[in-house]
């Protein structure tokens, strides 16, 4: 199964590192299927790490450089296993990094010179290898969860200790209808709702796979807060400037996407579903009003000022509306089915889906191989004014406050390591109403 380990340690005194971008490769062993291994760490000329929590794997990309027709010498049939370990030091603490993958595609392959060729190795975790090699097919009757994680263990050959994965409430029950194990934990996710908030199915490079709802992101600490603006406050080649530096946003973008009219018509802020009993012929209709609950800021995403026909949007109930046919004496008794949980919770979900895209925003930042996906974290940006003249410094209060890492590309090369971080809110820290 595949290899992560991560470690921390923590060392006396001041640390010898200075840029927060500084890293160093400790090993690339490439071994082959006739199990030989090859020490590939010069052949390397950079390295991206991505992970997000809408993936079920981390991807790793190596580019290569080869001057001694590597790929014919060794064999290289595009399967073979590459082991990687990175190391950094922030502050006083050292960051060791191990992971293993599989070569899934070898593709840019290009000859720059008679004796060069360059080219890049596409890279995932094993399980994505195994889940290619077959499908479920069986009762099941647990809690999602637990579902979940024996998909994880027993069919995926995952290390029950690198799985993180959090219990739900519901019990179903039903059949595998011949799935790939991913495609199956995907359809379980599809119903998994806790406290009315959406699940997500994960691998990060530091903590491995997880399985965990909105609310357990939302209830974390926050993992740190980083800034954007245009002075540094501290003295250079001290710790003071070293963590200043280290949460300095380099670059900041956004598409914003801030649009009500798509919101509106995607049930973000109301809803309608049906739900349909087939065997007892009953029938329950249920409207979902926007509440507020677990949000990340303290602000809804809308103005209550804004009606449409003298309506609220948060009372509009009737933008979309959900069709759920149930069946709870499919096993002969009044049993839950896989459907069981939909009609307490889907209107809910959705709004939380929904709401999280008001807005995302990509940030440049110095690498860090302590952070995560799925990470709480604290914005602090400028506004975009003249303050030369001014003695406080006015914060963007639409851009600022708390978000979640939905993707991290870590990006390796032989100047720096720098990472780009893909965060979303679905909440203000202001109220929207004047």
């Amino acid at each position: 199964m595949s290899v992560r380990r991560f470690h921390q340690t923590t060392t006396a005194g001041s640390s010898n590192t200075v840029n927060p971008t500084s890293y160093i490769i400790t090993s690339v062993t490439l071994t082959t299927n006739a199990g030989e291994d090859y020490d590939i760490k010069d052949a390397v000329a950079g390295i991206e790490i991505f992970e997000s929590i809408y993936s079920s794997s981390i991807e790793i990309t190596f580019d290569m450089v080869d001057g001694v027709a590597f790929l014919e010498d060794a064999l290289i049939t595009g399967n073979e296993k590459i082991t990687l370990s990175l190391q950094q030091t922030n502050e006083e603490t050292k960051y060791s990094l191990e992971l293993e993958v599989y070569i899934a595609e070898i593709f840019d392959y290009a000859r720059v010179k008679p004796e060069l060729v360059v080219y890049k190795f596409l890279c995932f975790s094993e399980h994505m290898y195994i889940n290619s090699t077959k499908k479920i097919v069986r009762a099941f009757n647990n809690s999602i969860g637990k579902l979940v994680e024996t998909i994880c263990t027993r069919d995926l050959g995952m290390d029950p200790s690198g799985v993180d994965i959090t219990e739900t409430s519901s019990i179903i029950r039903g059949i595998y209808p011949r799935m790939r194990p991913l495609t199956a934990i995907n359809w379980l996710m599809r119903n998994a709702i806790e406290n009315k908030s959406q699940f997500y199915f994960y691998e990060s490079a530091r903590d491995g796979i997880k399985f965990k709802s909105f609310k357990n992101l939302i209830d974390e600490k926050v993992y740190t807060t980083y800034h954007y603006n245009r002075y540094d406050k501290n003295l250079p080649l001290t710790q003071a400037s070293y963590r200043d530096t280290k949460n300095k946003i380099k670059t900041i973008s956004s598409n914003l996407n801030i649009s009500k009219l798509t919101s509106l018509s995607e049930g973000a802020y109301g809803s309608t579903l049906h739900a349909l009993d087939v065997s007892t012929k009953s029938y329950v209709k249920s409207t979902h009003n926007y509440d507020g609950t677990h949000m990340l800021n303290s602000n809804k995403p809308y103005s209550t000022n804004f009606k449409i026909n003298n309506t609220p949007i948060d009372e509009i109930t009737d933008s979309i509306e959900y069709f759920i046919a149930t069946n709870k004496k499919a096993f002969g008794g009044d049993v839950k089915t896989y459907h069981t949980p939909l009609p307490g919770g889907l209107m809910a979900k959705q709004s939380h889906l929904e709401n999280l895209d008001l807005i995302t925003q990509n940030l440049l930042l110095p690498g860090d191989l302590d952070i995560s996906v799925g990470n709480k974290i604290e914005l602090n940006i400028l506004k975009p004014t003249d303050i030369r003249a001014m003695d406080v410094k006015p914060k963007d209060n639409v851009l600022s406050g708390s978000h979640i890492i939905t993707a991290i590309t870590h990006k390796f090369s032989s100047a720096e390591y720098l990472m780009n971080l893909d965060v979303q809110k679905d909440s203000y820290t202001v109220s929207m109403d004047k």
